[in-house]
Parts: structure tokens; C-alpha cells; sequence
């Protein structure tokens, strides 16, 4: 009788001990970043050595792929290209981010080699980010377009992007702009984002690999309940979706910082634009995108805390994508 209370109390004492630790790991995170905002201005390490943007050249698509299953992408131009940079903010609580001139001259010399019209945006306040994305969506150069990309740098929080004024933009509005009911012109065709921000104050750490654990029952029935419930085929949603042929890759996961070098720019920006001149001529954007989220995986900052960062895409795409890059012109 006198054990069942022992056990209970040492359980809750190891409950309170786990929430302490939990607890003072937020805390210091948080220290941490208390500016988050300025813990991005002098990163010197992180970087690529040597980074050159140049498109690999092959002819075509690799061979065997079922033309049903991979979207097209042979129009000239590819499609249009919008970029918005903010490098210098009006409101004090922001500061500068230096390197971000590196980051969109290495986004227009990939954006030419792939074929794309570039549209590029400097320093714009909140409210001209939103218009500047409205006029993108009317520009009628997208009906004969195959594809269309967007990039965005600037200073962000979770599901914010701030304009040079302080003030911020909402990325589900922002990127909602393109969708079938906003954009008719690019109605099945691929809308993609690359949205290099933070996404909130926490530090990535990292972490050591440790013991494997598998799914639990408990999470297993509930999948299968929650599939047996649902009437709705994935071909059926995505023929009522007018948000579908999206792809939205943000710098960092959500909540956390993304590490940006002041000589080279920042590590997502550089990882895509090192992944995609080598490999965009073979191979599809998400075998591309993971191999993304790789590279800036193995990237490491502040030798004494080994800071990470993990990219995070979402995407409704229904088929492969390729870019097919043009042959470049002959000098």
C-alpha cells in the first residue's frame, strides 16, 4: 500500500524535473535572442567557399519520364521572376542585413540561366510589397509562361514578412496572390517561393544522434481513423483547390532564426543557388530542395554552440518539376 504513493511522487518529481530543464533550455534560447533581429549582422562563418553561378548545361529532360507526370516548362521565357530585397529598414528595431546584395546578384545569375524574366524590388515598406505582388499577379506575360518564381529576403517572424517600415506582411496573403482566383494565368501551372526571413527567436542547437523511436500504436489508429474518414480522393481535392501547383520554401522552420553571412550572404540562399546551377539541367526541384535542406543541415555557426538551421518546404504540387534550362547562348 505505502509503495503506489513513493512511485507516484517520484514520477511527478521526475515530471517537474523534465518541465524545469524544458523550461530553462526556452529560457536560455531566448536569452539568447533577445534581439534576434541583430544576431544575424555579423556572421562571418557559414559560408560557401568559392561559390560560382553557373548553370551546368545538358540537353533535355533526363530520359524515360512520363510527360502526364511532369509539368511543362519549355516556354520562352520559362516564366516571369519577381524579387524583393530589404536590405535597410526605417524603423530602428531593425537593423541592416548586410549581404543581402550578394544573395540577389547570385539570385539573378541563377534566374537568367534558368530562363526566367527578372523583376527585382529593393526596400519596400509593407504595404508596397502587397501591391507589388497584386501587379505581378496581372502581368499578362504569365498566360504564355510556363512557370513563375518568387523570392523574398527581408527581416520576418512565423508567418510575417517585414517590410523596410517595420510593418509586416502576411505570407498566406502574400503568397495568395497567385492563386487560381487572383491569378488566372497561372492556373496549373508551378508558383514557386523562396522566402529567406526568420521565422521567429529560437536557436537550433542542434542535437546528437541518440536511440530510435517508433511510431505508437496509439498514433497509428489514429491515422487510420482519421483516413477512413475522409470521402475526398487526393485527385478530387486537388481538381476543387484553387491553391494547388504551389511550392513554399522558407529559410528556416517555423519559430526559428535563419544565419545569413555578411561577405557570401545567407546559407539558405547560397545552398540553393550552389544545388540548382549544378544540378537544375537533370533533376526535379524537390529531389533539389532536399538536397537543399541537406547542405544548409551540415552548415554550423558560433564554433562554441555549433548553431544549426533547417529549411522547410510545403508544397500542392501534382507533378515533377523540372526547370530545363535553355542552352546558353553562344559568345
Amino acid at each position: 500500500m505505502s509503495g503506489r504513493p513513493v512511485r507516484k511522487t517520484a514520477e511527478k518529481g521526475r515530471r517537474q524535473m523534465d518541465r524545469g530543464r524544458a523550461a530553462q533550455q526556452r529560457s536560455r534560447s531566448r536569452s539568447r535572442s533577445a534581439s534576434f533581429y541583430t544576431s544575424v549582422r555579423h556572421l562571418q562563418d557559414g559560408c560557401f567557399e568559392n561559390l560560382v553561378v553557373k548553370l551546368r548545361s545538358a540537353v533535355g529532360m533526363p530520359p524515360n519520364l512520363d510527360s502526364r507526370k511532369v509539368y511543362s516548362n519549355s516556354s520562352s521565357p520559362r516564366g516571369l521572376a519577381l524579387i524583393i530585397a530589404n536590405d535597410k529598414f526605417t524603423n530602428r528595431r531593425l537593423p541592416a542585413r548586410p549581404g543581402s546584395d550578394v544573395d540577389v546578384k547570385n539570385i539573378k545569375k541563377l534566374l537568367a540561366g534558368l530562363g526566367y524574366d527578372i523583376f527585382a524590388n529593393r526596400n519596400e515598406t509593407a504595404e508596397q510589397m502587397m501591391t507589388t505582388i497584386k501587379k505581378f499577379s496581372k502581368f499578362k506575360d504569365h498566360e504564355k509562361a510556363h512557370s513563375t518564381m518568387i523570392f523574398v529576403l527581408s527581416h520576418g517572424r512565423y508567418d510575417e514578412i517585414m517590410g523596410s517600415d517595420g510593418q509586416s506582411v502576411n505570407v498566406h496573403d502574400f503568397v495568395g496572390q497567385l492563386n487560381a482566383d487572383n491569378c488566372r494565368f497561372l492556373i496549373g501551372k508551378p508558383k514557386l517561393f523562396f522566402l529567406n526571413c526568420c521565422r521567429g527567436a529560437l536557436h537550433d542547437l542542434g542535437t546528437s544522434p541518440g536511440p530510435s523511436t517508433s511510431t505508437s500504436k496509439k498514433e497509428t489508429a489514429l491515422r487510420r481513423r482519421s483516413k477512413s474518414r475522409s470521402k475526398v480522393t487526393t485527385e478530387e481535392f486537388f481538381h476543387q483547390s484553387i491553391n494547388v501547383d504551389f511550392m513554399v520554401a522558407h529559410s528556416s522552420f517555423p519559430h526559428y532564426i535563419s544565419w545569413r553571412c555578411t561577405a557570401n550572404g545567407s546559407w539558405f540562399i547560397q545552398a540553393i543557388c550552389k544545388v540548382f546551377s549544378e544540378k537544375a539541367a537533370q533533376t526535379d526541384l524537390l529531389t533539389m530542395m532536399t538536397e537543399v535542406n541537406a547542405l544548409v543541415q551540415r552548415l554550423e555557426c558560433h564554433e562554441d554552440k555549433r548553431e544549426k538551421q533547417a529549411p522547410e518546404t510545403r508544397f500542392s504540387l501534382t507533378k515533377s518539376f523540372f526547370f530545363n534550362p535553355p542552352e546558353p547562348a553562344a559568345t
